[in-house]
């Protein structure tokens, strides 16, 4: 009976002890695992001429510097969520390692293709909001109204930079937008000004 009361005693103490002295080494090492990748990723940048707080922005964005994430019905895959179905010379166990991926990342800064499937620039947001997006081309060319209207696009120039919107409601007060901002790698709503000088046209989405 004492012998049984003493195993029970020394059971539970020992896991009370291992409960409480496994948390605080488990979160050191995924600390210490965060900040080595995110010291790979500055290497990375400074390697490639490109700048780590866009590619910070866009792993945040992407998967919180989760190296395991898993995302849009298990096909998209680690840091930058690289999707393999638009990536077919890219591995599974590619897209999940996080030296793979940053240099992924980099390589398509450098070569001005990120905002292609980047989930927080203006032409990811346009598109996923419409199912469709035309070229600039055709939006500049073929714009269908000078005013707009629900469902299209509005496009701005800022200072020889082209931007679209998606309009969601036309009301007194303005052209109220849902847009990405790429440079902060933000989603977000605002109302502009039927006056607005950057504005430059409107384009109809036509079923």
């Amino acid at each position: 009976m004492i012998t049984s009361l003493i195993a029970s005693g020394l059971s539970s103490t020992t896991v009370y002890i291992a409960e409480h002295s496994a948390n605080p080494v488990h979160s050191e090492v995924i600390q210490k695992a965060e900040e080595s990748i995110e010291d790979k990723a500055r290497k990375i940048a400074k390697e490639y001429d490109v700048s780590f707080d866009i590619m910070n922005k866009i792993i945040e964005n992407e998967s919180k510097w989760i190296s395991s994430a898993v995302g849009d019905n298990d096909e998209s895959y680690g840091l930058v969520q690289i999707h393999l179905p638009s990536h077919p010379e890219i591995t599974k166990e590619q897209a999940l390692d996080p030296e793979f991926a940053l240099n992924f990342l980099a390589r398509e800064i450098k070569a001005g293709r990120e905002w292609q499937w980047t989930s927080c620039n203006c032409y990811s947001v346009a598109f996923n909001k419409l199912g469709r997006l035309p070229t600039m081309a055709d939006i500049e060319l073929n714009s269908d109204s000078d005013y707009p209207r629900v469902g299209g696009l509005i496009v701005f120039n800022y200072s020889g930079v082209k931007h679209i919107a998606v309009i969601e409601s036309v009301e007194a007060d303005g052209i109220h937008v849902l847009e990405g901002n790429y440079k902060r790698c933000e989603i977000g709503r605002r109302v502009v000004k039927f006056d607005d000088a950057s504005i430059i046209g409107y384009w109809k989405n036509v079923e």
